[in-house]
């Protein structure tokens, strides 16, 4: 079967990438459909994929200009399902992939704990798409396809005090998240090695030399080695930290400082933190024993995860 799927760089292609093996069949032919970032190419390298340029976050403009530059390559390729988690990619590719027939479905992303993200919402006027969601609370129409966070589960030992080395990263979006830096600066001890990605982040006079941006395969390196990772509490981070068997500790950007569009990463962070697959805390409550409960936990693979509900 020809499968093309759907997603924005950054967190909602981590997910589905990591969902891959759980959406496809051995013998489907796949097409990958993206924004063009860094992390979309170092991920997608071996991969056939189309970049399309990024959409800022509910522009209407640029989710028409990216539907046009989207229909020919759905036209030439004519894939037979189409699989989206978001975020405005879906909205450019499900709805005329369902005119010319093809099966479509949506995922909606882990992040959306309580409720649909505006792509949902819009994409629920489209009778052909079909609509999933990875929590089993939701109302018709969506159903429970299973999640993401299947694969994982972890187990405590005793707290140690030795971290040498931390890996701080906060992806690449355009909000800033200085307080988490600020707070950082101010806990970890002198002696102890960081790695700084801060993404748009204003670091200026923190003593920070910041990174804006490390290929994937860099960034997965350097947090495999460190003693701890700590990030924003996005998906694509957690992912990231949970697939080399380290827990994270996760910190929510809040609307409230503008480090956001909505506080949805909190909601994320806590049912992380409830299945025990990361240490989460706001940033005014974060010391250093967070980052040293983190580095004492043991992360196992789940083997038996099965594919996911639609497939």
């Amino acid at each position: 079967m020809r499968v093309m799927l759907v997603a924005s760089a950054g967190g909602h292609l981590a997910e589905l990438y990591r969902l891959k093996s759980r959406v496809l069949e051995s013998r489907d032919e796949v097409m990958w459909v993206t924004t063009d970032h860094p992390h979309s190419r170092s991920l997608l390298k071996n991969e056939p994929h189309i970049l399309v340029p990024n959409a800022p976050s509910r522009s209407i403009a640029a989710a028409l200009r990216n539907c046009m530059q989207i229909a020919p390559t759905i036209l030439k390729y004519e894939p037979q399902r189409i699989i989206s988690n978001g975020a405005s990619l879906a909205v450019s590719t499900l709805p005329i992939a369902s005119l010319r027939g093809a099966h479509t479905i949506y995922l909606e992303n882990c992040v959306r704990v309580r409720a649909p993200s505006l792509t949902g919402k819009i994409l629920r006027f489209f009778p052909r798409i079909e609509l999933y969601c990875q929590y089993t609370s939701w109302p018709s129409p969506w159903e429970f396809a299973g999640s993401v966070l299947d694969e994982w589960k972890s187990s405590s030992s005793n707290m140690f005090n030795d971290i040498r080395s931390v890996v701080v990263t906060v992806g690449t979006e355009s909000w800033n998240f200085r307080r988490l830096f600020k707070k950082l600066k101010s806990i970890i001890p002198e002696n102890v090695e960081v790695l700084w990605q801060t993404g748009s982040s204003d670091v200026s006079g923190l003593g920070i030399d910041g990174i804006y941006a490390l290929p994937m395969s860099d960034l997965v390196d350097a947090a495999r080695r460190a003693d701890v990772v700590v990030a924003h509490s996005g998906i694509g981070s957690a992912l990231m930290s949970l697939d080399i068997g380290k827990v994270p500790v996760l910190v929510p950007r809040r609307m409230t400082y503008n480090e956001a569009v909505n506080d949805h990463q909190v909601d994320i962070g806590r049912v992380l933190n409830d299945r025990g697959l990361c240490v989460f805390s706001e940033v005014d409550d974060l010391t250093m024993n967070h980052l040293r409960t983190a580095g004492s936990m043991h992360l196992e693979k789940i083997k038996t995860v099965g594919k996911m509900g639609f497939v």
